[in-house]
């Protein structure tokens, strides 16, 4: 990460998983998680609820951040991609899409 407003996207997302409380909801998750490791339904469930976290945390800094943040986390995905050595002929599609994702997701409510 090599520019300062991108440093700001990424400390203002993790302040807002802060803010929100979700250190605690992770605590849960990772509970049930140790306590039902066998089961693959909840396992698919957890991994559901901090996909939702996530997402919920994203929106919050889109609102705050407002396209600043979108093109923040485009910036940084295709800087990972551009730091990897080895070119993979399945990455570039992925790339794009999770650039597109970033770039057209718009806090849409579940």
């Amino acid at each position: 990460m090599t520019n300062r407003e991108e440093l700001d996207s990424v400390i203002q997302h993790e302040v807002t998983h802060l803010q929100q409380g979700d250190i605690y909801w992770m605590w849960v998750i990772c509970f049930i998680e140790s306590v039902f490791w066998w089961n693959p339904i909840c396992l698919k469930l957890t991994g559901l609820a901090r996909e939702q976290l996530e997402l919920s945390c994203d929106e919050l800094c889109m609102q705050k951040l407002k396209g600043k943040y979108q093109l923040d986390l485009a910036s940084l995905l295709l800087q990972k991609q551009s730091a990897k050595s080895s070119p993979n002929f399945f990455t570039p599609p992925l790339l794009i899409l999770l650039t597109l994702r970033v770039l057209i997701f718009r806090g849409s409510k579940c």
